[in-house]
């Protein structure tokens, strides 16, 4: 009785035999799973040029890059309108806030380029306007420039969200830059814009004057700031984990 007891004791601890083939079904199961998530990986990498944005990303970043550079030396350069002074003979250029040839009591007429001294001293309030309107578009425009250009060397800096956030932002930066071009106009009645193109000038209308080629690259910068933050939406790429595997993968699912 005694052996009989220890043969049935031995009897519960045999382990059950798994039916041939089936460990290797379940080990080429996991293994195909773990592969297709792999190579969902890879595929998804490979649609990254950079280390952290799409092709579409790549442009964007270019794009962003040449838009903060129109809109900026825009709206630096003080050649935005062209009069004339002195019976014709002496052009007159007028800016934002800067103005090349002008005349002074002191030392008559000068011709040389500078800005206002104060920002009370911008000729007219819608200039004024102009000038804090597109300045507050260009710093935000470059924000989004300098994150650009960083994502195209930093890894998950620019993920989806953050792509259609900073697209946003250059979106506002583009309404500012657009708002400014068609607030200028407005000046155009000051009695010194008069003095270079006038009597006949006023609210919208130029007079004498013609438009100069730093406010088209200010309305460029605008448009192309537009155009940036469309693309933007499709510049981000999904956060990739420690194992480089991008997004989650449920081999389960697969």
């Amino acid at each position: 009785m005694h052996f009989k007891g220890d043969k049935f004791q031995r009897s519960k601890q045999v382990k059950r035999i798994p039916e041939p083939g089936s460990y290797s079904k379940r080990s080429l199961n996991s293994l195909n799973s773990t592969n297709r998530c792999r190579r969902t990986s890879y595929n998804d990498n490979s649609a990254m040029v950079s280390a952290g944005l799409t092709a579409i990303g790549v442009l964007w970043a270019m794009i962003s890059f040449l838009a903060t550079c129109a809109s900026c030396v825009g709206y630096m350069l003080p050649y935005w309108i062209q009069g004339s002074m002195l019976n014709n003979t002496q052009a007159v250029y007028f800016g934002v806030f800067r103005r090349c040839n002008y005349p002074t009591i002191e030392a008559g007429f000068v011709n040389q380029c500078g800005r206002y001294k104060t920002f009370v001293d911008i000729p007219s309030l819608s200039w004024q306007i102009c000038t804090v309107v597109i300045g507050v578009g260009c710093i935000i425009a470059m924000f989004v420039s300098f994150t650009a250009l960083l994502a195209c060397c930093m890894k998950d800096l620019v993920t989806k969200r953050v792509g259609r956030f900073v697209g946003c932002l250059q979106f506002m930066a583009g309404i500012l830059v657009g708002s400014g071009c068609v607030l200028y106009p407005l000046g155009w009645d000051h009695t010194q814009v008069q003095q270079a193109c006038g009597q006949m000038s006023g609210l919208y209308r130029i007079g004498n004057c013609s438009m100069c080629f730093g406010y088209y690259t200010t309305i460029g910068g605008c448009g192309l700031l537009l155009l940036a933050s469309l693309l933007s939406w499709k510049a981000g790429t999904s956060k990739t984990d420690a194992y480089g595997i991008v997004g989650h993968c449920d081999p389960r699912r697969v």
